[in-house]
């Protein structure tokens, strides 16, 4: 799709004007351009663009305060739809202008033969490596698979009372940001029914070792303004959903769940698992790796946060789902791998994997309870 600079000019006034303009592009080709809306008709495909910001096509009612970009492409009787949750990969203002070489970024990113989006029911977002596996492995018939822009996730399965469910597995990285980009993008890919963020955490309040906890709230204790003096602390946070809350406080109730654990050759200290306690209470979050008790963050936390019964990095990020996808229900369940103190000792000894493997195996049991 190839242009010259009279034909952008052309396009551009359209633009501007908010006309109908089509042009002849030098490989045969023909671009239109409506209002919020580019069709590109070659020899062998059609490639659609829209801008649909300010339209509300999703059954989130909230969707319209969200920028989206709609891409459809065209190759004989197949056709593709994507919408993407992140249009600064292709802002709407320089889309014209980078024309020239829109269809190799759409190479690049694989989308001349995209994948059907996935029938996912539940996506489970893991922030490192030892959540990831032991996530993975409570799962059956495990598939590695690749969204459209080419980040990895497993695909597999859990048994329930109705059947089976499908559920996505994606590693994310820790800090807020991350997880942030990632749920996005799974959510409006997958359109899932439930997404939960399963990992470790360190203990604060009313937790030992070993201990899940179920989050009721997600808190952002960075959140403030930095003075002279020191920091202020501003109070920002969420509530997951309260379908979602009630399930798991009763899958907490049963100690079968603890069935599901096999911690192999990781349990090196003799933990067992029948002095694990299920708890549920606020979360807070924040992008720091938090290894002294008496750190001006905790003292933060004390005053501002005081119900907070553990502490991460990757909680408050699930906000902007818990914004724009409201249909969707949201959980965060952690295992206690450390008392903020003497992490590097707990690491060592082998917590990390035992929290990890206790996160998962009560994840797929409260997966394993729903009924859709």
């Amino acid at each position: 799709m190839t242009f010259n600079s009279m034909q952008l000019h052309k396009i551009w006034f359209a633009k501007k004007e908010n006309k109908t303009q089509t042009v002849k592009t030098l490989d045969s080709g023909s671009l239109t351009f409506h209002h919020r809306h580019i069709v590109y008709e070659g020899a062998e495909h059609l490639l659609e663009i829209k801008n649909i910001s300010s339209i509300k096509t999703l059954k989130d009612p909230h969707s319209f305060l969200r920028k989206w970009v709609e891409i459809s492409f065209k190759k004989g009787k197949e056709l593709k739809t994507f919408l993407f949750t992140q249009p600064q990969l292709w802002p709407w203002h320089s889309l014209v202008s980078r024309s020239q070489n829109l269809l190799q970024e759409f190479n690049r990113f694989k989308l001349r033969n995209p994948p059907q989006t996935a029938e996912i029911d539940a996506v489970i977002l893991t922030p490192i490596e030892p959540e990831l596996q032991a996530m993975i492995k409570q799962l059956e018939h495990v598939e590695a698979k690749k969204i459209p822009l080419g980040k990895a996730y497993y695909q597999g399965e859990i048994d329930t009372k109705d059947g089976r469910l499908n559920v996505a597995v994606l590693q994310t990285g820790s800090c807020l940001g991350n997880i942030t980009a990632y749920s996005m993008e799974a959510a409006g890919f997958f359109k899932p029914k439930i997404m939960l963020l399963v990992g470790i955490a360190g203990g604060l309040k009313d937790v030992k070792l070993g201990d899940v906890v179920i989050g009721t709230k997600a808190y952002n204790y960075e959140m403030g303004k930095q003075f002279a003096h020191g920091f202020s602390a501003r109070f920002e946070g969420f509530s997951y959903s309260l379908f979602a809350l009630e399930q798991a406080k009763m899958v907490g109730r049963n100690p079968k769940w603890r069935n599901r654990i096999d911690y192999g050759k990781h349990n090196t200290m003799g933990f067992s698992k029948e002095t694990i306690a299920v708890i549920s209470g606020p979360i807070a979050s924040g992008n720091k790796v938090i290894e002294d008790i008496n750190n001006p963050i905790i003292r933060t936390i004390h005053k501002v946060y005081n119900d907070t019964v553990a502490v991460e990095m990757e909680a408050h990020g699930l906000s902007k789902v818990n914004q724009y996808y409201r249909h969707i229900q949201l959980l965060n369940i952690r295992g206690i791998s450390d008392l903020i103190d003497n992490k590097t000792q707990t690491d060592q000894q082998g917590y990390q994997a035992i929290a990890a493997k206790n996160a998962a195996a009560f994840a797929a049991e409260f997966l394993a309870s729903l009924e859709f």
